[in-house]
């Protein structure tokens, strides 16, 4: 299926012309030179050159002791949209290395890249969120993110946002600020934000991803609470019963990603009684027959987990009797993970809670 993308492509009437790099050594602080210059034409082309010559990660390293990006950020702030764009993009460019990354957080560039969350360029905002996602991979970026009050910000942009691209990027951002801290978003309202989109948005990658930050806000208790509170067990139920089957036509990885992290968010949630009883009452039972049948190692073992916090209810005991012998038969089950004993484990695990007796 086709889908709008947003292009990296500068616009037509953009002189693409580069600037002529320097021997060397003196490569870097010509251009440094040129993207101080007053002359918007002189600032593109050092740009496009600049953008050109770190896309070899030789030079990474190279721009970053060289100091281009005090450079950079100030051009951030630039009235023109294709200069904002390639400043962002050579950003982007040192996210994409560990080194870049490492002098993204020492040096602060977040709390100045936030004040490009809403740019009136879509392509400024995608590289922006993607350099913010990449960044908070790195446990220090995350925390940075928390530190600075970005998170908050981020919730509201993915709100606001019209792009589909930038707001999965966002919620994957999200999704790792939820390891390092999970209060921020709880006592933020990300649970009904979250549980919204589940309910609005056709896109699978994005069904994907808050599926999954659902899961991840509900680790703790009071996120468990708040995903009933807000009503989030129906619709999780619902992308297990109206997902694509894998063997329509299409990418079965979508429908793994989909039913794997709904599995793993309706598991968080009924870890408690309130959760278990909504979960059966929005029949969640009636589905997990079928995850333990798809051929994706994610899928199966989330749906077992999702079998055993629903048979430690009596409802839930009775009926899943019938499940006993696919479970049984994947104690056999050849796993490809790094614990590939995990799905024969776990399977004899919700045996044990189906079968138990008082």
């Amino acid at each position: 299926m086709a889908t709008a993308r947003i292009t990296q492509a500068i616009p037509a009437n953009v002189d693409p012309i580069k600037a002529t790099l320097a021997f060397g050594d003196r490569a870097i602080p010509r251009l440094e030179r040129e993207l101080q210059s007053t002359d918007l034409l002189t600032v593109q082309r050092a740009l496009m050159a600049l953008c050109d010559m770190i896309r070899n990660p030789q030079h990474i390293r190279t721009s970053l002791n060289q100091g281009i990006t005090p450079c950079l950020l100030k051009l951030f702030s630039h009235a023109d949209g294709v200069v904002r764009q390639k400043s962002s993009e050579a950003v982007l460019h040192f996210a994409g290395h560990a080194i870049g990354r490492d002098a993204i957080v020492k040096q602060q560039l977040m709390k100045s890249l936030a004040s490009l969350f809403k740019d009136s360029v879509a392509v400024v905002r995608l590289n922006v969120q993607n350099i913010m996602q990449l960044t908070s991979t790195q446990q220090a970026g995350a925390y940075q993110l928390v530190e600075f009050n970005l998170v908050s910000t981020l919730l509201e942009c993915l709100q606001s946002e019209t792009e589909p691209a930038i707001q999965n990027t966002i919620l994957m951002t999200l999704y790792n600020t939820m390891k390092v801290n999970t209060d921020v978003l709880l006592n933020g309202g990300a649970m009904k934000v979250f549980v919204q989109f589940l309910d609005s948005s056709t896109d699978v990658s994005i069904r994907k991803n808050v599926a999954r930050n659902i899961m991840a806000l509900s680790i703790p208790l009071d996120g468990k609470v708040q995903a009933c509170e807000n009503d989030a067990i129906p619709p999780l139920v619902f992308l297990l019963r109206n997902t694509r089957p894998p063997t329509a036509l299409g990418n079965d990885e979508d429908w793994y990603g989909v039913a794997s992290a709904a599995a793993g968010a309706l598991m968080s949630i009924t870890v408690t009684t309130r959760g278990k009883k909504m979960a059966i009452a929005a029949g969640a039972l009636d589905e997990l027959g079928a995850l333990l049948e798809v051929d994706d190692e994610r899928v199966v073992l989330n749906g077992i987990k999702l079998i055993t916090t629903l048979a430690e209810h009596p409802m839930g005991r009775s009926q899943l009797q019938a499940l006993v012998p696919k479970l049984t038969a994947l104690k056999d089950y050849p796993g490809g993970r790094l614990d590939h004993m995990a799905v024969p484990r776990n399977a004899q695990t919700a045996i044990d809670t189906i079968v138990w007796k008082p």
